[in-house]
């Protein structure tokens, strides 16, 4: 039986084969030319509560590196909310909804209940998805959704903190793109040159090694989160690919489930990796 690691192995493998047969012989990706500039207005529907934006080009991610200086830094998401609730059986509705209709869906801890049907890093990328979940019927609005950080706990030794601020930065590195592609393909097929193709393909093969050495370094909570974004986050890019390979309605939600999945082992990550 494979191990996670062999699997983890071998799916980033067969990405990369796919990833250099579809980048062709000219070094040109082949879909057609994306939208870059000035983040689009709301459409009707993907209500938008906004204090600040994330904000980029579509072929590079503007997520600032993670310093190893023994603090994790306060980042903002932006995320396709579907609701807030005082327990979790008032949510259960709209999660069975989710649920039939395989659209992705989880619940964020705090006071009130969230209920999330997306997360991205840019507020463009998510009115994207907001106005693609209002299409379908959901009543969602985005709001930002701030990640508080601090210094890491002391238990973590200088050679850990560089590692996190690595696999960290690499992994919202492929969060970023990953979102800003799948929102972009949502309206019009899109351009990815060969370059950024090379770097997101290059910065996945560090994530994944990173996530390996770091969920064997870190003891309890803290190592099972590093092993759930690893996993989760290269499950998203390889729905990625295949998004791209074949656009469908089927890989952009697994691809989404996927990313969330990813965000909810992230803020894990920050609650038992922060010192309180």
């Amino acid at each position: 039986m494979l191990s996670i690691l062999s699997a983890v192995v071998f799916g980033a493998l067969f990405g990369y084969i796919l990833l250099w047969l579809w980048i062709g012989m000219d070094g040109t990706f082949a879909r057609l030319p994306g939208r870059t500039g000035a983040p689009r207005a709301p459409e009707q529907g993907a209500r938008v509560v906004d204090n600040g934006t994330n904000a980029g080009t579509q072929g590079a991610s503007n997520v600032a590196p993670f310093v190893g200086s023994g603090m994790l830094p306060s980042q903002t998401f932006y995320a396709i909310q579907g609701g807030v609730f005082n327990d979790r059986a008032s949510s259960e509705p709209l999660l069975k909804r989710a649920e039939s209709e395989s659209v992705p869906a989880t619940l964020v801890e705090g006071e009130p209940l969230r209920l999330f049907y997306g997360v991205t890093y840019r507020l463009d990328d998510a009115t994207e998805l907001a106005a693609y979940y209002v299409g379908k019927g959901f009543d969602v609005y985005v709001r930002p959704y701030a990640l508080s950080g601090g210094a890491i706990q002391a238990t973590f030794d200088a050679e850990d903190a560089s590692l996190i601020g690595s696999f960290l930065t690499h992994g919202l590195y492929l969060f970023d793109l990953s979102g800003r592609w799948t929102a972009l393909g949502l309206h019009e097929p899109v351009v990815i040159d060969d370059a950024s193709w090379k770097a997101f393909k290059e910065t996945h093969g560090r994530f994944l090694e990173e996530g390996n050495r770091l969920k064997d370094r870190l003891n309890g909570a803290a190592g099972k989160d590093v092993e759930t974004m690893t996993t989760a986050l290269n499950q998203a890019v390889m729905g990625l690919v295949e998004y791209i390979k074949a656009p469908s309605e089927a890989y952009l939600l697994a691809n989404e489930q996927a990313r969330l999945d990813y965000f909810k082992a992230l803020l894990a990550f920050y609650e038992h990796a922060v010192a309180r």
